[in-house]
C-alpha cells in the first residue's frame, strides 16, 4: 500500500489467486437464468456498477468467493413486452444468487427491468454517466447503450452528488444500529460499508469540484487536484491531506480485496469527515456557505425549501401509492404539510443525517432525551410497523430501523 492511514492495520491475507474470472462467471450465470425466464421479451442484459468498471472487490472465505457490494444488472425488454412486477424481479434475484452459491460464489444481485425508452430518458447524473461510460452488454443488442444520451461530467448536477453522500449516510445509520458498542476493531460489516462511505465521499465531492470521472482509479489520481479547489475550506489542509492518504487506501484496498483490520477510531473520523463535506455542499448548493454556528438541521431545512415543488409532489406520489389506504388516510393532513418543505427524500435525509451525526455520542451511552427520538420520527414519512415491538431495543436503534424502512421503501425506488 502507497497510503496507510492511522487506524488501519492490513492483514496479511494474500491476493485473492483468481478472481480476474469471477465477472465472466457471475455474467454468464444472470445470462442463463433470465433467458430461462424472459427468452422471448429480453432486448439486451446490461451489467453495471463497479463489476462493470473493473473494480468488483472480492474475498476467499474457505471455499467460497464472497463478492463485496452488489453485482448490478438492468434487463432491456422489447417495447411489444410488459415488465415483470417487482416480486418478479426479486425471485429471480434470488434465483441467480442461489445458482452463483452451487458454483462457489456468493454474489449479491442487483437487477432492474426496462424498455428501451427508460435509456433514452435518462438525464445528466452520476449513474447515466457510468452506465454510458462504463456499462457492459453481456448479452443482446450490442449498441444499446448508445441510447443513452452522452454528456460531459461538467454536466453532473451537484445535488445529485450531494444525494450520494446522503445515500450513504442513511445506510450507515442501519449498519451500525446492529452495533453493540464501540470496540478496537470495527466490525467486519462495518468495513466494506466505511471504506465505501469514504470513496463516495470521495466522488460526491469530486462533481463539486469539477474533478469527476467515472472509475475509483481514475477519481483517486484526481484528488490532487481537491486542494487548489473551493473545497480546501471544508477541511483544514492537515484534515484534506489526511482524506486524501485515506481515500488513496480505499481505493487500493477496493481494488485488491485485501481485508483490512480496520480500527473503532477509523469510522468515527469517517463520520466526523462526511458531516464537514455534508455541510460544506449543502452550503454550496444554497449559495450561502455553512458557518459555525448554523445548526445542521437549519442548513438542511435551507436547502429542503428551495427544492421544486414538481419533485416534491412526485415524491409524495410514490409514498401514497406505496400506503395502504388508512395509512394515506390518517397521514393525509401531516403530509400536506410536509410536502410544503420537501419531498419524503429530503426529509428521510434530514431524519437520518440527524442521527448518523450522533452515532458516536449514542454508542458511547450518551442518549439526548426522548425529544431526540420524537424529532427524528417527526421527519418521517411514515413510521414503519415492522420496528415497532422489538423486545429491548433502544429509542435510538428503533428510530434508526425506522429510517432504514422508509428509505428502503420510498426513497430507492425513486429518484423525486
Amino acid at each position: 500500500m502507497s497510503a496507510n492511514p492511522a487506524g488501519l492495520k492490513l492483514r496479511a491475507a494474500g491476493f485473492p489467486s483468481e478472481p480476474d474470472s469471477l465477472p465472466g462467471t457471475i455474467s454468464a450465470v444472470t445470462v442463463e437464468v433470465c433467458l430461462s425466464r424472459y427468452l422471448d421479451r429480453i432486448r439486451a442484459i446490461v451489467l453495471t456498477g463497479s463489476l462493470a468498471r473493473g473494480e468488483g472487490t472480492f474475498v476467499r472465505q474457505d471455499s467460497t468467493w464472497l463478492v463485496a457490494g452488489d453485482a448490478e444488472f438492468i434487463l432491456i425488454l422489447h417495447d411489444s413486452q410488459s415488465l415483470p412486477a417487482r416480486d418478479d424481479e426479486e425471485d429471480l434475484q434470488l434465483a441467480i444468487e442461489e445458482r452463483l452459491l452451487e458454483r462457489g460464489v456468493r454474489c449479491s444481485i442487483s437487477l432492474s427491468s426496462a424498455h428501451q425508452g427508460y435509456l433514452r430518458s435518462l438525464q445528466p447524473h452520476i449513474f447515466a454517466y457510468e452506465l454510458r461510460a462504463c456499462g457492459n452488454v453481456i448479452w443482446g443488442d450490442p449498441h444499446i447503450l448508445d441510447l443513452v444520451r452522452p454528456f460531459p461530467a461538467s454536466m453532473l448536477p451537484p445535488e445529485d452528488a450531494w444525494r450520494l453522500l446522503c445515500n450513504r449516510m442513511t445506510e450507515q445509520c442501519e449498519l451500525v444500529s446492529a452495533v453493540g458498542a464501540p470496540c478496537q476493531i470495527l466490525p467486519r460489516h462495518l468495513q466494506y460499508a466505511t471504506m465505501k462511505l469514504y470513496l463516495d465521499m470521495a466522488t460526491s465531492v469530486s462533481v463539486f469540484a469539477g474533478t469527476y470521472a467515472a472509475t475509483y482509479r481514475q477519481r483517486m489520481e484526481n484528488l490532487s487536484r481537491l486542494a487548489g479547489t473551493a473545497v480546501r475550506t471544508a477541511l483544514s489542509p492537515d484534515d484534506m491531506a489526511d482524506f486524501v492518504r485515506t481515500v488513496t487506501f480505499c481505493t487500493e484496498w477496493k481494488l485488491s480485496g485485501v481485508l483490512p483490520e480496520v480500527e473503532w477510531k477509523f469510522w468515527e473520523k469517517a463520520v466526523e469527515t462526511s458531516r464537514a463535506f455534508w455541510r460544506w455542499e449543502i452550503g454550496s448548493l444554497t449559495g450561502t456557505a455553512a458557518q459555525e454556528h448554523d445548526t445542521d438541521a437549519a442548513l438542511i431545512g435551507r436547502w429542503m425549501n428551495r427544492q421544486p415543488l414538481a419533485q416534491r409532489v412526485r415524491g409524495w406520489l410514490v409514498v401514497s401509492r406505496r400506503c395502504r389506504w388508512d395509512t394515506n388516510l390518517s397521514n393525509a393532513p401531516r403530509w400536506l404539510g410536509m410536502a410544503l418543505h420537501a419531498s419524503p427524500r429530503y426529509w428521510t435525509y434530514a431524519a437520518a443525517s440527524n442521527l448518523f451525526f450522533a452515532l458516536p455520542s449514542l454508542l458511547a451511552g450518551h442518549y439526548p432525551g426522548v425529544e431526540f427520538e420524537r424529532d427524528l420520527l417527526f421527519r418521517l414519512p411514515v413510521c414503519a410497523p415492522v420496528s415497532k415491538h422489538i423486545p429491548g431495543q433502544t429509542p435510538w436503534r428503533r428510530s434508526a430501523a425506522e429510517i432504514a424502512w422508509n428509505y428502503h421503501t420510498f426513497v430507492e425506488p425513486t429518484r423525486s
